[in-house]
């Protein structure tokens, strides 16, 4: 799995699969300001079935100090649950 993916419970996206991973792109904003990432939601193959952008503050953002615990709140934030 790449650094920037964590696995999520199950979440269905009907006959286009089902999501088990939570991958974490790219990000844009100041360290002092708001910062968006994006994030691309895919099946245990990598196939993406959803993205999305995950607003955080800048408080949010200053906790980031472990990539995986991040990631982990930014996939609830997002509404999957981490596994």
């Amino acid at each position: 799995m790449n650094p920037d993916t964590i696995a999520i419970e199950p979440y269905s996206y009907g006959p286009r699969g089902e999501a088990t991973l939570f991958q974490v792109g790219s990000f844009s904003g100041t360290p002092f300001g708001n910062v968006t990432f994006a994030a691309s939601i895919q099946t245990s193959e990598m196939v993406e079935l959803d993205s999305r952008m995950i607003n955080t503050t800048p408080e949010e953002f200053a906790t980031w100090v472990d990539d995986e615990v991040f990631f982990k709140f930014l996939a609830t934030k997002a509404g999957f649950t981490p596994v």
